[in-house]
């Protein structure tokens, strides 16, 4: 028994269509564990001195110049 022409296309973009959404939802996982990651450094390493929301606006460090604001990319 032979297929349709039809049925095989449509069977293979079904089966493209899953294998897409497996690669997409791979990523997300990988893009979520990154910046999870990110937090965790940013957390230990930089909220010392740039604070939690990254302003810079912390006192009583002993800096005399101010601190970079890395909400502001200018």
């Amino acid at each position: 028994m032979r297929w349709s022409t039809s049925r095989d296309s449509l069977i293979v973009a079904g089966g493209s269509v899953l294998i897409l959404a497996v690669l997409a939802w791979g990523a997300v996982r990988e893009t979520q564990r990154i910046l999870a990651e990110g937090k965790q450094i940013y957390t230990e390493a930089c909220a010392t001195c740039h604070g939690d929301d990254g302003r810079g606006q912390v006192t009583g460090l002993g800096f005399r110049v101010p601190l970079p604001d890395f909400t502001w990319c200018a």
